[in-house]
This record gives C-alpha cells, sequence and structure tokens, in this order.
C-alpha cells in the first residue's frame, strides 16, 4: 500500500473483514484502529477544502505529511524490534553461565574431593590446626596407669 495515498475505504473493510474472521473483538486494537482512521478522515476532510494551510515561510502544508511521518517512524520501530527479537533469540541459545562459585561446589560434591577448598578460611584452617595439635598431645601424653 502506497503511504502517500491511503485509501480509506479499503482500510476500513480490511479491518472489518479482519474482526469478522477473529471471532473476538480486541478493544485495544479497536481503539488504535478508531484513532487511525479519524487521522484519515481529518487529513481527507483538510484536502476536500478549498483553503490552503501555509507554513511559516509561506510553503503549502501538505495534511498527509504528518501521518507519512508517523508511518516512517513506526516502520523504522518495527525494523528496530525485528532485529532487537533476532538478537534475542540468538542470545537464548548461548548457554548461560550462573554462580561460579555454586557449579564449582556442585561439581566437587559430585567428584566427592575439592569442595572444601573453595570454602576454606584463615579461621578455619587455625581451627583444623588446633584440633590435630591436640591430637597430637593426647596421643603422646597418653595417662598411664600403673598398678
Amino acid at each position: 500500500m502506497d503511504i502517500y495515498n491511503i485509501p480509506i475505504t479499503r482500510v476500513i473493510k480490511d479491518f472489518m473483514d479482519f474482526i469478522h474472521t477473529s471471532g473476538e473483538l480486541n478493544i485495544e486494537l479497536s481503539s488504535e484502529f478508531i484513532l487511525f482512521i479519524s487521522t484519515l478522515m481529518r487529513i481527507k476532510a483538510k484536502m476536500l477544502l478549498p483553503r490552503k494551510e501555509v507554513d511559516e515561510q509561506g510553503n503549502e502544508i501538505d495534511p498527509r505529511q504528518e501521518l507519512v511521518d508517523k508511518i516512517l517512524e513506526y516502520k523504522k520501530f518495527k525494523e528496530a524490534s525485528t532485529k532487537l527479537a533476532d538478537l534475542e533469540a540468538t542470545r537464548m541459545l548461548m548457554v548461560k553461565r550462573g554462580n561460579l562459585q555454586k557449579e564449582l561446589s556442585v561439581l566437587g560434591e559430585e567428584a566427592s574431593e575439592g569442595t572444601e577448598i573453595q570454602t576454606i578460611t584463615l579461621y578455619k584452617l587455625m581451627k583444623v590446626f588446633e584440633k590435630v595439635m591436640n591430637r597430637m598431645y593426647d596421643r603422646t601424653h597418653k595417662p598411664q596407669h600403673v598398678v
């Protein structure tokens, strides 16, 4: 459809056919359609009036230009949303990295080794050393019972 010459009757007929075939009325879509058609009708009425509007420089203002600009802007946004949808689809195919620390601990638990070393702190190391030294002292200094 040529955006510089939009037939109102054809657009209305196509929309009504769409509404009848879908079987349900979408209020949001209908309100957008009514706004679009009323804008077209306002433009057609301005074109039928014998008075021509002029801008500051004295040039004649085409009443269709505002609608054409909006349609072109809509087309740009539509193309950008298509590109973003493609990028989103590509991104969804990538593997998510997630929480690296959690993944390493899960892998260590599965292999039954290495999980403790990932969560070790200096305090834990000192407590373990203290326990080992206490056990060593208890082994070497066992109480002797002599009868």
